[in-house]
């Protein structure tokens, strides 16, 4: 019998970026569900169970900062963030 492959959550509005993150994670033997807005992302994390949920930064309805803050209520699965959280901007000048 084969191990249980482990089942992540990938919530990014990019399709190239899901595409790319599925593709790369599926050749590991990772199961990818994905997802492109935060009311998609958080249905699935209500009604299935993920190991990871990979969170992108701005959707058209919220941020990873939201998502963040829903799942930390709801779940004990992992987070991870693929890119900055969405709330910060990026500084452009050199220390």
């Amino acid at each position: 019998m084969s191990p249980k492959k482990r089942r992540i959550l990938c919530i990014e509005s990019h399709a190239d970026t899901r595409l790319m993150l599925a593709a790369i994670l599926g050749l590991l033997d990772y199961q990818i569900v994905s997802a492109q807005t935060v009311a998609e992302g958080l249905s699935l994390a209500h009604s299935q169970r993920f190991d990871l949920y990979l969170l992108g930064d701005r959707y058209q309805d919220g941020t990873n900062i939201d998502l963040c803050r829903r799942f930390a209520c709801s779940t004990h699965t992992r987070l991870s963030s693929s890119t900055r959280p969405a709330s910060r901007p990026v500084s452009t000048t050199r220390r």
